[in-house]
């Protein structure tokens, strides 16, 4: 007997449609009217798509069913007969080892699985997906922050005014701009780091667009062209002009030029100065700028002198930056530590608000607070830029990095009328994602194109448990959610029935790392209630990840996943299925994922390319990166007996016409394909060949190895 043992196939196994669920990931990836508010609760990295797992998670449990799908005239009709249905998956067993921010727990909710555990060595991970899934009064929640607000709001928001420059009446700061300085090496004149002079980009009128004087630092109006003329200070400069571009300075008075990095190394952090603002004034009704006077400096003088006497009573992280492969950018910027990366009128706000939230009783009710704080800090330090043409602040993470921008923008913490990523709004998202939860709904599609939205009657929430046997021990108890290493599981052998998840993609998130912005800051709320918060840091020792500057390995990283694997298949059922997201440009990564699956009896019955991630959480908008992942649909072997020998170059037809498929029913919906794509398609297909009859693969008379087959499958086409 071949590979396909007497064991009930899922629907995934033989069909799956891939096209339709793309083109429903794209629409909730790029329109909000598809998102699911929970998925926004706390902010992960690399964050899946919620119809793509609810899909998978469909199509794994149910078994086959006689022309499922078959009639394409009702494919439409078929899918969204399938997604919308209240299932109830009872007697299953469902397990996410990487769990993240939860999106494979949040689906197996939602279409009522039986048993649903989830881990994630990261206690950032941990703490999203618990709030996600718990309930709260909304009531109580809205009287404490009211609470707050009482007490704070005018606290915080003294520190945040400026004179209107049309009728001189007092008006509300959206934001401030900085310029980073250093010193010439070779003239050691003072030169402010703009990497232009273009201000704001005015979305209707060209000729309002704004810029700023080089030399006087007035903000005006003109048509964009190269000269230009300061009409305050007469001053004639060409607005293409950069003092800092790729990573070097331009002295404009002796044109002397270096590398930025090395200028901070001899010269310190460099100084951070305030040049501009934008403003509400209710007066006028209208959003403007301004240059920075006397008063906005000594506003911010004595929020510093307050801060300064405060500063001991305040729940402050001190924490040093570790050395990593994404922090290296802010130690290369003298950014040492976590209370660099604000500067004292953020601190004294964060600081305040964060002492308050300590003093609530009600746990639950803190730690959504806490989620609301969290999601304040993204928008409210000093790696944070502006959005030149909407006119907002940019989160911190829209990438998976630490920006160490030259021209920060500090938003307000509280927030005013007008502006984003203020502890005001996030309090209000956190309220709608938690009436969401207690009445979801989906949007879908019609057949004539049009949207529909589809109240569903189960809630989002769950009763949780601290460990499988108390899963066991409370039926009315039905999930486990774990903060430790998966390599280690607490569950008896063969009690999953399925394993669903999106484990790390080798070197191209650094979690732990990224994740310490947060983690500092929740600690000090948390380190009496939780153990996973006594640490300094994140925990990195046991990630699964390469990372080179923490001396992490690609060897470190398919070792780290073999012994998750091992797990896995120690506690799937004989019949059970492990099904996982992957993409990467590097064969490198590849090679360590199919390696920890052979490695541990798993191959690939099936595999689906699937459009992959939310925009406004990755770095992916505007570039070359790949949109795609490769569903990997994995089974045990169960077999006894060897296999029969099969030449490489006959395998190799049916690959290329397997991809072949997939690639035309794509583009048939619309979807282009970028080379980086291509590649992924071609990898994960040629891969479910290969581990089909590994080791049995004959080429040039010996067994093809794994690199081998991805040296031909990387270049297909």
């Amino acid at each position: 007997m071949d590979i396909q043992e007497k064991r009930q196939k899922k629907v995934i196994e033989t069909y799956f449609p891939f096209s339709i669920v793309s083109e429903i990931a794209y629409k909730e990836s790029n329109a909000k009217r598809f998102y699911r508010p929970v998925l926004t609760l706390g902010k992960w990295f690399a964050r899946r798509l919620g119809s793509v797992f609810r899909s998978i998670l469909i199509y794994a449990a149910l078994t086959p069913v006689k022309d499922i799908h078959q009639n394409n005239k009702k494919q439409w009709e078929d899918f969204w007969e399938l997604y919308l249905k209240e299932h109830s998956f009872q007697d299953f067993a469902i397990l996410d080892p990487f769990m993240g921010g939860g999106t494979t727990i949040i689906e197996a909710i939602r279409l009522g699985f039986g048993k649903i555990i989830g881990g994630d060595l990261n206690p950032i991970a941990w703490f999203i997906v618990k709030k996600e899934i718990e309930d709260v009064n909304i009531d109580a929640l809205r009287d404490e922050y009211d609470k707050i607000s009482s007490k704070l709001r005018s606290n915080i928001l003294k520190y945040y005014k400026t004179k209107c420059t049309q009728c001189s009446d007092e008006a509300d700061v959206m934001y401030y701009f900085w310029i980073k300085e250093i010193n010439c090496e070779k003239c050691k004149e003072i030169l402010p780091l703009f990497r232009g002079y273009i201000f704001a980009y005015d979305k209707k009128d060209s000729s309002g667009t704004s810029f700023i004087c080089p030399k006087c630092e007035t903000i005006f109006q003109a048509t964009p062209t190269n000269k230009l003329n300061c009409p305050e200070c007469k001053y004639s400069f060409d607005s293409s002009t950069r003092m800092a571009k790729h990573g070097r300075y331009y002295c404009s008075h002796c044109g002397h030029s270096a590398k930025i990095v090395e200028t901070n190394l001899t010269q310190g952090r460099p100084v951070e100065r305030m040049y501009a603002i934008e403003y509400y004034c209710s007066k006028c009704n209208a959003r403007k700028y301004k240059q920075a006077d006397k008063e906005d400096f000594q506003l911010y003088k004595e929020a510093s002198e307050e801060f300064g006497k405060i500063k001991k009573e305040l729940p402050i992280p001190e924490q040093a930056i570790p050395i990593g492969a994404k922090t290296q950018e802010l130690l290369n910027h003298r950014i040492l530590s976590f209370q660099h990366m604000f500067n004292s009128r953020q601190l004294l706000s964060l600081g305040k608000l964060l002492k308050e939230i300590l003093l609530v009783q009600d746990q639950n009710v803190k730690e959504f607070l806490l989620t609301t704080f969290l999601a304040t800090l993204e928008y409210n330090n000093l790696l944070c830029e502006y959005h030149r043409k909407n006119h907002y602040v940019y989160n911190l993470f829209r990438k998976h990095a630490f920006p160490a921008t030259l021209n920060p923008v500090e938003n307000n913490v509280w927030g005013t009328k007008y502006g984003t990523g203020t502890f005001k709004n996030f309090f209000e998202k956190t309220v709608r994602i938690k009436k969401y939860c207690k009445s979801p709904y989906e949007t879908y599609i019609t057949n004539n194109g049009s949207t529909k939205r589809k109240s569903m009657e189960r809630s989002i929430k769950g009763n949780i448990v601290s460990s499988y046997t108390d899963l066991l021990k409370n039926p009315s108890k039905n999930i486990f959610l774990y903060c430790s290493s998966s390599e280690t599981l607490q569950i008896p052998d063969h009690k999953i029935d399925l394993v669903v998840t999106d484990p790390p993609y080798y070197d191209n998130v650094q979690y732990s790392e990224l994740s310490d912005f947060y983690y500092v800051w929740l600690k000090l709320a948390l380190n009496d209630v939780y153990p996973w918060f006594n640490t300094s840091l994140t925990p990195k020792k046991e990630e699964v990840v390469k990372n080179i500057k923490m001396g992490k390995t690609g060897e470190d990283y398919q070792k780290g996943l073999q012994t998750v694997f091992s797990e896995v298949s120690r506690v799937l059922k004989p019949n059970g299925l492990l099904i996982l997201t992957f993409h990467h440009k590097k064969t490198t990564a590849w090679t360590s994922l199919i390696h920890s699956l052979l490695d541990n009896n798993f191959y690939i019955t099936a595999v689906y390319p699937v459009y992959a991630e939310m925009k406004t959480s990755t770095q992916i908008r505007g570039t070359k990166s790949i949109e795609y992942d490769a569903v990997f649909v994995c089974r045990k072997q169960l077999i006894s007996g060897s296999k029969q020998q099969i030449e490489w170059d006959g395998l190799l037809i049916e690959i290329r016409r397997s991809v072949e498929e997939k690639m035309r029913h794509l583009t048939e919906k619309g979807r282009t394909l970028s080379e980086e794509d291509q590649v992924v398609i071609q990898l994960s297909i040629g891969l479910k060949f290969f581990t089909q009859k590994y080791p049995y693969i004959e080429y040039k008379g010996k067994n093809m190895t794994l690199n081998e087959a991805l040296e031909f499958l990387a270049t297909l086409f």
